[in-house]
This record gives C-alpha cells, sequence and structure tokens, in this order.
C-alpha cells in the first residue's frame, strides 16, 4: 500500500483555508468604506452601466407587484373581454447623464 500526499487538494488546506477568509474579510471591509451602488445626491434609480438616473414616474423596480396586479386583474376573463392600459406597464423614464 502506497500513501502520498498530492497538491492536487492543495486548496482545501487549512492554510489555505485560512488565507481565503483573511481576502474575504479584507474585501468586504473595503466594499463597506466604498458602496458600489450608493449615490450622493441622488434619489431614485440609477442604471450603474449607463449612469442614468430615472425620474420619478420610473416604476420598473416594481414590474414584478405590477404584473402580479396584471394578472390577478385578469383572472376569470376571456380572452376577447382583455384590454391592458399602458398606464400598468412598467416604465423606465430617463432623465439626465450623472457622473459618481
Amino acid at each position: 500500500m502506497h500513501t502520498e500526499t498530492s497538491d492536487q487538494h492543495r486548496d482545501i488546506r487549512a492554510a489555505t483555508e485560512a488565507k481565503d477568509g483573511e481576502d474575504a474579510s479584507t474585501f468586504y471591509g473595503w466594499l463597506s468604506q466604498h458602496p458600489p451602488f450608493q449615490y450622493k445626491d441622488v434619489d431614485g434609480l440609477v442604471d450603474v452601466a449607463n449612469s442614468i438616473v430615472a425620474d420619478s414616474s420610473a416604476n420598473a423596480d416594481k414590474a414584478e407587484e405590477l404584473g402580479q396586479a396584471i394578472a390577478e386583474s385578469l383572472t376569470g376573463m376571456t380572452f376577447s373581454d382583455v384590454k391592458l392600459k399602458r398606464t400598468d406597464k412598467a416604465t423606465r423614464e430617463k432623465i439626465k447623464l450623472w457622473s459618481r
């Protein structure tokens, strides 16, 4: 019988796990000091990819709730009776570009 440690599973050693824990702690500490999705003087939705700020009429963050309400209102109706209003949809109105 031949037994030998393998370098294949180095990542499960206690020292590696401890270092990973320290690295994660350092990263979380940095994130708490530099929140990536917090913007000064902006109240509302921000498209972080394009730096677009939505006005107060935007409701895309409530799309699931709006969809549920629409689905509940359609319960029991036939297809020919369905009339959807534009005001019931999720919107993403854009007003300005913003930079950090």
